[in-house]
């Protein structure tokens, strides 16, 4: 119904908001870019890990993201972020993954 239709846009809007300021403020990560899903994958660009990206992330700025190597092999490189949050707490947390990001 319309609920769906509200939550969709409100996704999208986060996940808009979400991989314009990856790009242009975090050039360590790149967002993965999807076309449904309120869980948006960052590849790590320069470092190896992200499970080490997301333990310097948590102990530093208290962000929890989960490292891509929970999910195989081929997520090494990735951190997942999820987006079905208020507005205010996903700019919260991209503050946070800014700040942690830069001092890596």
């Amino acid at each position: 119904g319309a609920w769906l239709d509200r939550l969709r846009a409100y996704l999208h809007e986060n996940r808009k908001t979400a991989e314009e300021t990856i790009q242009k403020r975090i050039p360590g990560l790149r967002a993965v870019k999807a076309e449904a899903t309120y869980l948006l994958w960052l590849e790590c660009l320069t470092h190896a890990s992200g499970k080490d990206v997301a333990a310097h992330l948590k102990k530093t700025t208290g962000l929890i993201l989960t490292p891509g190597n929970e999910y195989g092999r081929a997520g090494e490189r990735f951190l997942r972020m999820n987006l079905a949050c208020p507005r205010k707490t996903l700019h919260d947390g991209l503050e946070r993954l800014i700040a942690g990001m830069s001092s890596l």
